[in-house]
């Protein structure tokens, strides 16, 4: 009786997925993490390397080369290019009737069509802003609005505090109380059915969540 041979777990786990371990390769992806997609350890993993050098040029193939290729089609496609398109006409006899008479065949002619892809002003803005970006910088305005000392801006949940924000603006003495205690730096709380609302300080919005 023949003896049956365990079958090697590189076969298995690793080989098949070759083409994966690339694509793994070209996200940016660490062996660490290949090898916990793997299913194998570390050392074990070391071991496949030194053994097999499919899996070392599967391993090769880095996020920068995927990166060149995207840059390399950005680049054309910011230029336009040109290519060839292969067309295949048929030519068959065609009856009084106006139907082609299959039954004494066709006849096939494939010839090449040259074409032309025109540069893409959006690849181009793209390509210059980020290539030459001294010269070529997005021109739209980026306005940003923050609060206190550049701290995010804090708002008051209506949900809770609305009955006490209307009754504020509504009672022009209440309103100038809370300014003026708010400008001398006290804390006032004005309670109502809805919870404490702190009052709005000089400078800023601030909200008791």
């Amino acid at each position: 009786m023949k003896k049956k041979i365990k079958p090697n777990k590189y076969n298995v786990l690793v080989e098949p997925r070759l083409k994966t371990i690339k694509a793994w390769r070209r996200r940016g992806m660490i062996e660490k993490e290949i090898c916990k997609n793997l299913g194998v350890s570390t050392s074990i993993f070391s071991n496949y390397k030194r053994d097999h050098i499919e899996l070392i040029e599967a391993l090769r193939t880095g996020k920068a080369d995927a990166d060149a290729q995207v840059e390399n089609a950005l680049f054309k496609t910011a230029c336009g290019f040109e290519y060839d398109e292969v067309e295949t006409i048929i030519h068959a006899p065609v009856m009084a009737d106006g139907k082609v008479d299959t039954s004494k065949g066709r006849v096939a002619r494939i010839r090449k069509v040259r074409k032309m892809i025109t540069p893409n002003v959006t690849a181009q803005l793209a390509y210059l802003q980020n290539r030459c970006s001294d010269r070529w910088k997005d021109s739209r305005k980026r306005v940003e609005v923050t609060g206190l000392d550049g701290q995010p801006i804090k708002t008051i949940d209506e949900s809770k505090h609305g009955d006490n924000i209307v009754n504020i603006f509504n009672d022009p003495k209440e309103l100038k109380r809370i300014a003026e205690n708010a400008a001398a730096g006290a804390d006032i709380d004005i309670q109502s059915n809805r919870g404490p609302f702190f009052p709005l300080p000089t400078g800023g919005v601030c909200s008791s969540e």
